[in-house]
């Protein structure tokens, strides 16, 4: 190079990749499949499908947990919650529960409104309202079909809808997506007076043995 040729300023150059999560948010499921699946759809039209099978994966995932610890006998309360702003994840996840056989024999029911912490009960956002109506939809038709979805005509909506808490990513309160729900055991349910076996009339309650398939292994590329 020729040493009287001044050297011109470096200039720097756009990224041409979207830069690297943080570890923390990288390592988290619900950061993966958050806003921006929706807000830049890919120009072939594979982002909504590929959003769905998260979102579907993602909440039998969470329901499956939710479920085995109602499993312990001297479990009172739960809280289930997710950093999601998506029915499928939410809503649907805490109806699903009350119309699982095994939680009704168990005693538990969603906490309500009028039963929870001052602030919680103060918030003014709560559960979608049609969000809760369409899972009730989807869950009457599953129950015609199938013994592990029943009494959904006794689910009463808006109490359950109104026992949710969500928050609002685009709110005025600065606060991102969130969803919370709590869930009691009734003190006399026949899992406790029976010794935390679950039996109500003909229905019993058993621990279903471990498979390979019952390990999550996260979400696949294809």
């Amino acid at each position: 190079m020729d040493p009287n040729v001044k050297k011109g300023k470096k200039r720097k150059r756009a990224t041409a990749t979207p830069a690297m999560a943080p570890p923390a948010q990288a390592a988290s499921p619900a950061a993966s499949i958050d806003i921006a699946d929706e807000e830049q759809p890919e120009a072939n039209g594979t982002s909504d499908a590929e959003l769905q099978t998260r979102l579907t994966a993602l909440a039998d995932f969470q329901l499956r947990l939710l479920k085995h610890a109602m499993r312990f006998t001297a479990a009172e309360r739960i809280s289930y919650s997710t950093c999601s702003i998506h029915a499928e994840e939410n809503e649907m996840v805490v109806l699903r529960a009350l119309a699982s056989p095994d939680v009704q024999a168990a005693g538990w029911r969603v906490l309500q409104r009028d039963e929870q912490v001052d602030g919680m009960k103060r918030w003014h956002r709560r559960g979608d309202p049609k969000a809760v109506e369409d899972s009730l939809a989807v869950l009457a038709g599953e129950e015609a079909k199938s013994d592990d979805v029943q009494g959904i005509a006794d689910v009463d909506a808006e109490s359950v809808a109104q026992a949710c808490i969500r928050c609002d990513k685009n709110g005025d309160e600065g606060t991102m997506g969130f969803f919370v729900a709590g869930f009691v055991r009734d003190p006399n349910s026949s899992s406790r007076t029976s010794g935390g076996n679950g039996t109500t009339g003909s229905h019993k309650t058993t621990e279903e043995p471990a498979t390979d398939e019952d390990e999550w292994n996260g979400f696949g590329s294809d």
